[in-house]
């Protein structure tokens, strides 16, 4: 198994802290937000981690580079274009080993979520794609049947609505924790690395061919340290934990 960093994001919601500071190699209780990413994925099982880089990427090439790391760790430079979250994962594809399954993560994500127990359940389930939920309040839902796989997206905010195939409106909403599970099969069905474009409509597309499932994760902390009032949320967690 490899894994993917998704750093490449502006961090729009952090500024002006992002605007001499890439939102990977923002503090976060000593270390920065992607070093603990790297070493949860490693830990998890991930021989090798992609990150992709592009906002302030130069920062987060001299990180990556000048780190010692318990396992390779390459970047996917996207400074040409910004290729958003689906096209960023195409982009690096030939960075990773072929056939390989790959452990997905925002960088912004923190959590004690197991990691492992998120792979264990992929593998065993025979999804293409296991992306990690849970249900807490958000304006935008996934959707899922009884088998808990994915069937459609939700934003409450403008009432868009995005299926898998016809709608349901029995379908569970539950909320993506940020994480997911990639096998070979729902990559080489990705649309081409030629154009920007989200990871959820692709996720959407696949489940009319191909079983995508969720794993409901029963952390106890998750934060979105994208805005700042989680971010300083995430770092009292850190701190209660190194005491």
């Amino acid at each position: 198994m490899e894994g993917f960093v998704l750093a490449a994001g502006l961090g729009t919601r952090l500024r002006p802290l992002t605007d001499t500071c890439p939102k990977a190699l923002i503090d976060m209780g000593g270390q920065p937000l992607l070093h603990r990413i790297i070493a949860r994925l490693h830990s998890a099982g991930a021989l090798r981690v992609v990150v992709n880089a592009y906002h302030l990427a130069d920062q987060v090439i001299d990180y990556v580079n000048h780190t010692p790391w318990p396992c390779p760790v390459v970047i996917s430079d996207e400074r040409p274009t910004l290729m958003d979250t689906g096209g960023g994962l195409k982009f690096a594809t030939p960075l990773f080993t072929p056939n390989e399954t790959v452990l997905v993560h925002n960088v912004d994500i923190v959590s004690d979520i197991d990691l492992k127990a998120l792979v264990s359940y992929h593998l065993q389930s025979g999804n293409a794609a296991t992306l990690c939920v849970d249900q807490r309040d958000t304006s935008r839902h996934l959707l899922t049947d009884e088998a808990a796989r994915l069937v459609g997206w939700h934003n409450s905010q403008t009432g868009e609505e995005l299926w898998a195939d016809t709608p349901q409106p029995t379908a569970k909403e539950v909320a993506f924790s940020g994480i997911s599970v990639i096998s070979p099969s729902f990559i080489n069905a990705m649309p081409a690395a030629d154009h920007p474009y989200p990871i959820v409509p692709c996720f959407l597309q696949a489940a009319k061919e191909m079983p995508v499932g969720t794993f409901i994760h029963t952390a106890s902390h998750w934060f979105d340290t994208g805005k700042p009032s989680t971010l300083n949320q995430a770092r009292q967690w850190i701190a209660s934990c190194n005491k």
